[in-house]
């Protein structure tokens, strides 16, 4: 369910970075649009406040880590949002190589690790997953 609502919020944000996904998005379990809303008005919030969450020295993480935590109801350590191969870095890539199925729509900065819409005015969902099933990647399931 995250991978969709992580699509869902890149369509209407225009880009989504780890940050967002892991402590906006990860988390919803209900599909409904009053937690969907709550989780666009979490990404706005960490953009407005926490601009630049990997930038943090080792001592400030530990302190932003307990406010987000407190502020999203989650309970991450630090390891679990500052090591590479732990279970929400590899929730996010997992959601990630979904969106990514539709070429041409999404585009990802590996320098920045944002993923984001090319053109949100001119997406052709259709020819999208055509060309996704044509080349045997599948489509994305919820």
């Amino acid at each position: 369910m995250s991978r969709w609502f992580g699509f869902i919020t890149l369509f209407n944000l225009g880009q989504l970075n780890f940050y967002e996904y892991i402590f906006c998005i990860y988390p919803l379990r209900d599909p409904t649009v009053l937690p969907f809303r709550g989780a666009l008005d979490g990404v706005r919030y960490l953009r407005k406040t926490y601009s630049n969450l990997e930038a943090l020295n080792e001592k400030n993480r530990a302190k932003v880590l307990e406010h987000l935590n407190e502020k999203f109801g989650t309970e991450f350590q630090q390891n679990d949002i500052w090591t590479k191969n732990t279970t929400a870095v590899n929730q996010e890539n997992y959601m990630r190589g979904h969106i990514y199925l539709f070429e041409g729509i999404v585009q990802y900065d590996s320098k920045t690790k944002v993923l984001s819409i090319k053109k949100r005015e001119k997406i052709d969902f259709e020819s999208a997953a055509y060309r996704n099933k044509r080349s045997n990647k599948g489509l994305i399931s919820c």
